[in-house]
């Protein structure tokens, strides 16, 4: 069994809104894990992902941190870099669709606000994310990974990027005040901005 920590607190973007993001390692998911507290991963599977060169993987191979190893070997490190990322393609399509259907069902007055805006926010993260993956020698996996691609970055207002944040901690988490229809109406007018600034990743 392999435990490590990745995520926000690995990179010190530690805020009053983070939790600690744990993975555990395993030959066999046979329960001892709760999932709500740990991504449970066997041995079998994140090598795969590793083959496949697969986002997460590379998250982990830059961003983990060991927590604990029963034979005292670290085996993230152990089995070296993932193969290249090759699906931008194919994660960009995939998320653009997420954003844009979210986009049409808030257009639509839905009853579901906080859990599209979150969509929004998280098509928005992982767009970037894939973009570094495919452009950069060093990737950015930080959550605001939209405000870091220098002359890529997208352009909305500080209150609107935070609207959509939040929605994702308070879908996510379950933290936070629920948003109020001022706080949607913040939002509404930089759907089109959205998806221009997608459409130019691509």
């Amino acid at each position: 069994m392999h435990i490590y920590a990745f995520g926000s607190v690995t990179r010190g973007e530690v805020t009053p809104d983070s939790d600690v993001d744990l993975l555990a390692l395993v030959d066999k998911d046979e329960g001892n894990f709760v999932h709500d507290a740990y991504s449970v991963y066997t041995y079998d599977r994140i090598q795969e992902l590793w083959r496949e060169g697969n986002p997460f993987s590379w998250h982990l191979h830059y961003e983990s941190k060991l927590v604990f190893s029963d034979d005292n070997v670290n085996f993230l490190e152990s089995i070296g870099s993932p193969n290249t990322y090759l699906s931008y393609d194919s994660d960009f399509n995939k998320f653009f669709t997420l954003m844009s259907e979210s986009i049409d069902e808030l257009n639509n007055h839905t009853n579901s606000v906080v859990f599209e805006l979150s969509n929004i926010f998280l098509a928005i993260r992982n767009i970037s994310i894939c973009y570094t993956l495919k452009h950069y020698t060093k990737p950015i996996f930080s959550r605001h990974a939209a405000l870091m691609l220098d002359d890529k970055s997208i352009t909305l207002p500080n209150e609107v990027y935070q609207t959509l944040e939040r929605a994702r901690i308070l879908c996510t988490r379950g933290r936070g005040d629920n948003l109020s229809e001022h706080d949607v109406s913040l939002v509404r007018p930089y759907f089109s901005n959205m998806l221009e600034w997608a459409s130019i990743l691509k």
